[in-house]
């Protein structure tokens, strides 16, 4: 099986934000193709952490438009520093 793809899609201080996608043709176990892992503000040293999983696309699109206001594919952190 190929790798799944990990990306940054939201920095955060203490945590990072991440979309995994399964390889094209594969799904996760349970029949998932995307996982979102996003967390949220629980005290100063430390952050709740939430897991969504989506057996489609479309609703992975839609859970990150609702979440961030963007697509996913505009948020993909790069690794390229902003002049």
């Amino acid at each position: 099986m190929a790798e799944a793809e990990s990306y940054v899609i939201n920095e955060r201080a203490l945590t990072d934000d991440t979309l995994t996608l399964a390889p094209d043709g594969h799904t996760f176990k349970g029949g998932y193709v995307a996982i979102v892992t996003y967390h949220t503000f629980a005290n100063p040293w430390s952050d709740d952490t939430h897991v969504r999983r989506f057996r489609s696309m479309a609703a992975m699109e839609a859970f990150v438009q609702r979440r961030y206001g963007k697509p996913w594919e505009a948020l993909v952190f790069d690794g390229a520093e902003d002049d």
